[in-house]
């Protein structure tokens, strides 16, 4: 942004959407939608997934960093043809 007044009208938007936030951290709850799945890359270690997240049938962990997509891309159409 090498606007100021750019910068400045976003600052107070998300300074205005944070204050209506609820205080203390929340986990949402998954959507409880047919074919909704979570695919998480148990070797991230800039990311954790939620505990709430771990048990659910929604949820495929794969002993991948959370590039897996593109750097095996075998085991991702594997995956997302087991989904269809």
């Amino acid at each position: 942004m090498t606007s100021p007044r750019i910068a400045a009208a976003n600052a107070d938007m998300l300074h205005t959407l944070y204050r209506k936030l609820p205080a203390g951290p929340r986990t949402p709850a998954l959507p409880a939608l047919p074919g909704t799945t979570v695919v998480w890359g148990t070797k991230d270690r800039a990311h954790t997934l939620p505990e709430a997240y771990r048990d659910q049938a929604n949820t495929r962990l794969v002993p991948f960093g959370h590039q897996f997509p593109v750097s095996h891309p075998a085991v991702t159409a594997k995956l997302l043809a087991g989904q269809a």
